[in-house]
């Protein structure tokens, strides 16, 4: 949401292990998400790739009334199959 003072929230990642990740960005603000210490822009329409496992964080926006963004994860097959581990970790059943 709207914040009069921009927020970074804290750092983290999607899942423990290697996977894909995208951000969607459904408005333009001021806001943003934070990936390996550089700050990428929301902006309408805009889709970021990255590793969900690499440390990142979102801000919230001071211009808009919301930020809005679709947050993507999944593996490709090949990357198949994952351990026990994250298998639990993400409610998968085999």
């Amino acid at each position: 949401p709207w914040t009069e003072n921009p927020y970074t929230h804290s750092d983290h990642s999607d899942y423990p292990y290697s996977h894909k990740a995208a951000l969607f960005s459904i408005n333009t603000n001021d806001g943003g998400t934070n990936i390996g210490g550089e700050k990428i822009d929301s902006i309408e329409n805009r889709i970021i790739f990255f590793d969900g496992s690499q440390k990142h964080s979102s801000t919230t926006c001071t211009d808009n009334k919301a930020r809005i963004n679709i947050n993507l994860n999944w593996l490709q097959p090949s990357e198949w199959p994952i351990s026990e581990d994250a298998k639990t970790h993400a409610n998968i059943h085999s």
